[in-house]
């Protein structure tokens, strides 16, 4: 008896011993890349209005010099016009010609249709053969205006006239009902895949549209840039999702994305006693809110997770593709490219949530907090200056194995370039690669960046410099006396409509519109001739210009309070909320589930600056800010106390 009553109370001594030192949390964390992949051969880089011509991450592998004038594919294989203008079967992989066909002395550009060759002569006829008689006699087409660009794209021809009309042919046997679906630029040659159509125009500027919709507008993908871009392209093709162009000097290139490749979504779910929140950290510049909302609904439909519970913090980096909406920057930025935006990054971020949530496992939470200054005020002067040097870590130990996953917040534009990295070029910037650095450790499962309230600071140094500094000071956080974080996890989503100062009137816009248009050559007024439009008719739809919410959101995973609010907020915000809770350990976070616009304090709103005033015009906001909006917001998180 005396030994059973022993073994019990070793055994209540270890079951003691295991509650006190276990936290309760489950913890599961995911990396999943969000790279431009094959859906698209050019993507915008989001962050900079300049230059004005726009940024892509088009750029070319040389693949060798090459007779090759223009290619179709046919089948399983390919044909060939040569710059003799010989035709040949030929192997899709390499391009290199392997059987004669035969001779097309006048064609410039052959496309392949329902078992015709079809061509372009050098005098702008449109031609035809029968490819299985081995070329014997062309026949001219039915094209009542004469053709300079042929191409086809699932069983249907696409041609660009004199004129610059754009044509879908529909063939029904033999006979090809023409449809004028729009313009084209000054177009040299034309080309297409399954999706879309892409022209090569006089001044060698390259431009894509979908196959069908009437009237859409060409988006400029890429030129000569000198620097990711460097060749004079005088042909181009399409073959399998993949441009392939002869550049002047005879070689042969096809399409890649200029890419340093750590462009990720990563993600953390903590689980406690039946509540779940989910932390994601996204290298892009920002979202809008319509994504995450899309985003947040399609994990609760699957996994029963409460959108509430979900914060998605987009870095801000401005080396990444274009994901949300500039309506008043040129072009190539107002809008992300669609297959980029759904094919990768929102099924990536779904991805990296769903994997987190079954990665899951019984892991211990410590909190660390030091400072490191990567960073200074861009727009204050004076008495006026702050900073918030303050870096905040979580790390997350699993039991079972020791790994580490460890979540780290700084705020810092990443915007500089590096040396070693150019402009031009698609990259996480200073937060990837400090990821990348601190990942180095074996230890380290997984590291997440979150971004805090950077929109008035920005760094002293290029972004690799920046990234050793951070990875510095996270790893010092790391070895020093971490705290334990215990207690439940709880959640809350607010909106708050602050004051803002008064709209212009319609007639005001209209005069600051006529102004703008009068000004020649300049980035700032075609802006604001977009903003203008863009409020007039938010005015004449709904007689009113919109309001300005505010996303305020809290997780509370036991005495860590990770605060969130939407918008690029300025520097003094995340001292007067940590301010709230002097003596709780508590992060504050920006460009959190909705990057609409700036939100400034009073220094900033008085001086009219960038923050305060300018960028509401590139954000295309119907006004600003007020000095009223900060002690109002405030206020709102005090009283709300969540």
């Amino acid at each position: 008896m005396r030994s059973i009553i022993n073994n019990i109370g070793i055994l209540l001594m270890v079951v003691l011993f295991a509650g006190a030192c276990s936290s309760g949390y489950e913890v599961g964390t995911s990396s999943v890349s969000l790279e431009p992949t094959d859906e698209t051969v050019s993507v915008t880089l989001g962050g900079y209005a300049s230059p004005w011509e726009g940024r892509f991450s088009l750029t070319w592998d040389c693949l060798g010099e090459n007779k090759l004038l223009s290619v179709t594919a046919c089948k399983d294989s390919v044909v060939i016009l040569d710059r003799e203008k010989r035709l040949y079967y030929g192997d899709k992989k390499q391009l290199l010609p392997a059987r004669e066909i035969g001779k097309a002395p006048s064609v410039k550009q052959i496309s392949f249709c329902d078992g015709y060759l079809y061509g372009v002569t050098m005098n702008n006829r449109l031609v035809r053969t029968l490819l299985e008689s081995g070329i014997a006699v062309w026949e001219d087409v039915r094209f009542v205006p004469q053709v300079k660009g042929i191409t086809s794209s699932n069983g249907n021809l696409y041609a660009v006239d004199l004129q610059d009309h754009l044509y879908k042919g529909v063939l029904n046997g033999t006979v090809i009902e023409w449809n004028d679906i729009g313009f084209a630029p000054e177009i040299a040659e034309i080309a297409s895949d399954n999706k879309r159509l892409y022209v090569l125009t006089k001044d060698t500027i390259l431009y894509q549209r979908s196959l069908d919709k009437a009237d859409e507008r060409w988006q400029r993908i890429g030129y000569k840039n000198n620097e990711t871009f460097t060749i004079d392209v005088a042909h181009l093709n399409c073959l399998d999702g993949h441009l392939y162009v002869v550049s002047d000097d005879g070689f042969l290139y096809s399409n890649k994305h200029s890419s340093v490749g750590d462009i990720k979504a990563k993600a953390m779910s903590i689980r406690k006693d039946g509540k779940t929140v989910v932390i994601v950290g996204v290298d892009v510049c920002g979202l809008n809110k319509s994504l995450t909302d899309d985003i947040k609904a399609e994990i609760r439909r699957k996994r029963g997770v409460d959108e509430n519970a979900i914060l998605i913090n987009a870095s801000h980096t401005h080396y990444a593709p274009v994901t949300q909406s500039w309506a008043t920057w040129q072009k190539p930025n107002q809008y992300p490219d669609s297959l980029y935006l759904l094919n990768v990054v929102y099924k990536g971020i779904v991805q990296a949530i769903e994997e987190s949530l079954d990665n899951m496992e019984p892991s211990s939470l410590y909190f660390g907090r030091d400072t490191c200054s990567i960073g200074r005020n861009r727009s204050l002067t004076g008495e006026d200056v702050i900073y918030d040097n303050v870096v905040d870590v979580i790390v997350s130990v699993a039991d079972k194995d020791k790994k580490k996953t460890v979540l780290f917040m700084a705020g810092c534009h990443p915007v500089f370039p590096d040396p070693e990295v150019g402009r031009y070029t698609l990259n996480a910037n200073y937060p990837g690669y400090t990821k990348g650095l601190l990942e180095q450790d074996g230890d380290i499962r997984n590291s997440i960046f979150l971004q805090a309230f950077a929109g008035d600071v920005n760094p002293v140094d290029p972004f690799r410099t920046t990234a050793r500094k951070l990875a510095g000071a996270v790893a010092t956080i790391m070895k020093a006396d971490l705290k334990p974080i215990k207690g439940a996890v709880s959640y809350s989503f607010d909106t708050i409509i602050p004051p803002v100062v008064a709209p212009w009137t319609k007639e005001q816009i209209l005069q600051f519109r006529e102004r703008s248009l009068k000004i020649e050559n300049d980035i700032a007024a075609e802006r604001d001739v977009n903003w203008a439009n863009i409020q007039l008719a938010s005015l004449e739809e709904n007689g009113k210009l919109p309001e300005m919410p505010v996303y305020y959101q809290t997780l509370n995973v036991g005495d860590w309070k990770l605060v969130a609010l939407s918008r690029e907020v300025t520097t003094e915000y995340g001292l007067a909320i940590r301010a709230i809770w002097p003596e709780q350990k508590v992060s504050v976070v920006a460009y959190s589930n909705d990057v609409s616009s700036y939100l400034a304090t009073p220094p900033h709103i008085r001086a009219k600056d960038y923050e305060g005033y300018e960028s509401f015009f590139w954000y295309a906001q119907p006004t600003c800010f007020s000095k009223e909006t900060f002690p109002f917001i405030i206020n709102k998180i005090k009283e709300n106390n969540y």
